[in-house]
C-alpha cells in the first residue's frame, strides 16, 4: 500500500521501486500460509479407500451403482423404483 500511496503521490521512483520489492518480499513469505501447496493439503477421508475389485461379479457392482444413485436421486431429480432408476418429471414441464 505504501508503494501505491508513493506512486499516487510523485515519490521518487527509486523509492516506490524499493517499496514494491519490499511489499513482494513480504508477500513471497506470507504466500505459504494464504495458499498452501496442493500436495499439501488433506483430503476428507480416505483417498484410496475402498474400492471395488475389478473381477467383481456383475451383482456386487450393480449394488455399488444403486447405492450411490439412491443417494443422488434427490439431487438428480430422479426417482428409484425398485433396484431401477425412473425419471421425474422436471418442475416446469408439466
Amino acid at each position: 500500500m505504501q508503494a501505491e500511496l508513493g506512486a499516487h503521490a510523485g515519490k521518487n521512483k527509486e523509492i516506490v521501486d524499493r517499496d514494491y520489492l519490499n511489499a513482494a518480499a513480504i508477500a513471497e513469505k506470507v504466500a505459504p500460509f494464504r495458499h498452501p501447496r496442493l500436495s499439501a493439503v488433506r483430503l476428507a477421508g480416505d483417498a484410496a479407500g475402498p474400492r471395488i475389485n475389478e473381477d467383481a461379479p456383475l451383482e456386487e457392482l450393480r449394488a455399488e451403482v444403486m447405492k450411490h444413485l439412491e443417494r443422488l436421486a434427490p439431487v438428480l431429480d430422479l426417482e428409484v423404483l425398485d433396484g431401477r432408476i425412473a425419471n421425474q418429471p422436471v418442475s416446469g414441464d408439466d
